[in-house]
């Protein structure tokens, strides 16, 4: 199962996405944090340019895929700021869930 929230800068995701993580009892869980996968796998070379973004988001994407076969339960905090993946999300995860955040910033 793969949990993927999503939202603007500072809506809380992040917060949630470890918040939520404490709550499932499952012992094969982990919770990705999309600029934390940007620092560590792409040694801060990648820009916050749409392509750079889009690269991120991709390869995020195959992670999530990656652990949810080796079922872990995974949970997402990502700017997801591409339809297409979102939709995309839909069915190539056995089990996929989206929660946007709505904030004021």
């Amino acid at each position: 199962m793969v949990i993927w929230i999503i939202g603007k800068s500072g809506s809380g995701k992040s917060f949630y996405g470890k918040e939520l993580i404490k709550l499932i009892k499952k012992k094969k869980k982990i919770f990705i944090d999309g600029d934390e996968i940007r620092e560590s796998f792409f040694n801060n070379n990648l820009g916050f340019d749409i392509k750079s973004r889009r690269i991120n988001a991709e390869f995020i994407v195959k992670l999530c895929g990656f652990l949810e076969r080796k079922d872990f339960i995974v949970v997402c905090s990502i700017l997801s700021i591409f339809p297409k993946i979102q939709k995309k999300n839909i069915n190539y995860f056995k089990k996929y869930i989206q929660i946007y955040l709505k904030s004021k910033t």
